[in-house]
C-alpha cells in the first residue's frame, strides 16, 4: 500500500478528517495512474487538488518519498506500494516533516528575510494605536496611518495575484524550470525614479477601516504571502517576467523585492505620520 499524506486542513476535511491515506499502487503505475485510482476512492480530493486541466492546483505541492512531484513530466514517475505520497498546502502548519519540506533556497530565504525585517518594524510602529491615531492625516492631501496599512496590503495582496497569474501561465507551455541549485542571489531591483509617484488605482487607500480590521488584514496577507515565496523557491523565477508602470520588465523576485522597498518607503511615512504635530496622544 502507498501511505498518503494530506498535510492541510482543507484535505482532510475532504476525507472526514483523515491525516494519512492507504491506497494499493498497481505494477507499473505512475503518479498520475496513482492518482486516478486514489480520486476514485476518495472522490472530495480530486475537486480540492486538481485543476480544470487535470494538473495540481497552484496552491499545493505533492512530494514523492520527499522529493516534490511537478506537473507534466513529474506526473510520470512510477510510484509502488510502501512509497509514501504527500499533499502539501504551504503554511498549513503540521509536522516536522512537512516544515522540513517548506524549506527555501539560500536566495529565497534572503529575499523572505528582508521582506519580514521591515515588516516587523511597521507592525511595531502601529502597535497600540487607537483609532483617533489611525485615522489621523497630517494635511487633506496626506495619508493616515490606516491609509497606508490598507495600501500596503492592497499592494501585497496584487503581488501575490501576480506571482499565481505567471507561474499558471507558464507552467503549461513548459516555459517553468525548477529553482537552480546554485543560485545564490538575485539580480538586484532597478533604481527608484526620481520624485513622489501616485499609487495605481487598484493600490489606492480607502480611509476609515477599524484599526483591528487593518493589522488582521496586513497580517493574514503575510501569511498567503509565504506561499507566494515558496513557489519561487521551487521554480525558477527570473523568466517570469511583468512590466512596472514606472520601473519597466521585472522578474518575479523583483516585484517581490519591491513589497520589500515598498514596505520600508511607507514606513518612513508612517514615522513622519506619528511625529507630525498634532498627531493625537490617545
Amino acid at each position: 500500500m502507498v501511505r498518503v499524506q494530506l498535510l492541510a486542513a482543507p484535505l482532510r476535511e475532504r476525507v472526514g478528517g483523515k491525516a494519512d491515506l492507504a491506497c494499493r499502487a498497481e505494477a507499473g503505475d505512475t503518479v498520475r495512474e496513482f492518482l486516478k485510482r486514489l480520486f476514485d476512492q476518495y472522490p472530495g480530493l480530486r475537486i480540492e487538488v486538481m485543476d480544470r486541466r487535470g494538473g495540481i492546483q497552484v496552491d499545493y505541492q505533492l512530494w514523492l518519498n520527499g522529493e516534490m512531484v511537478r506537473d507534466g513530466e513529474g506526473m510520470n514517475r512510477p510510484v509502488k506500494d510502501d512509497d509514501t505520497l504527500a499533499f502539501l498546502l504551504p503554511m498549513s502548519g503540521g509536522s516536522d516533516k512537512e516544515v522540513q519540506a517548506m524549506a527555501l533556497p539560500q536566495a529565497v530565504e534572503a529575499l523572505w528575510s528582508q521582506l519580514q525585517t521591515v515588516r516587523r518594524d511597521i507592525l511595531e510602529e502601529v502597535q497600540g494605536l487607537s483609532q483617533a491615531q489611525a485615522d489621523w492625516r497630517p494635511s487633506e492631501g496626506d495619508w493616515s496611518v490606516g491609509e497606508i496599512l490598507h495600501h500596503l496590503t492592497l499592494a501585497e495582496i496584487n503581488t501575490g495575484k501576480l506571482t499565481s497569474k505567471l507561474i499558471k501561465e507558464a507552467e503549461p507551455a513548459g516555459a517553468l524550470s525548477p529553482h537552480p541549485a546554485d543560485l545564490r542571489a538575485f539580480a538586484p531591483l532597478p533604481p527608484p525614479p526620481q520624485g513622489p509617484m501616485e499609487a495605481p488605482p487598484v493600490v489606492r487607500p480607502e480611509q476609515g477601516h477599524p484599526i483591528g480590521q487593518l493589522l488582521a488584514g496586513i497580517k493574514s496577507t503575510r501569511e498567503r504571502s509565504r506561499q507566494s515565496i515558496e513557489r519561487l523557491g521551487s521554480v525558477d523565477p527570473r523568466p517570469l517576467i511583468w512590466k512596472h508602470f514606472s520601473l519597466g520588465e521585472l522578474n518575479l523576485v523583483q516585484w517581490w523585492m519591491l513589497q520589500a522597498r515598498h514596505d520600508a518607503d511607507h514606513l518612513q511615512q508612517l514615522r513622519a505620520v506619528k511625529a507630525s504635530p498634532g498627531f493625537p496622544k490617545a
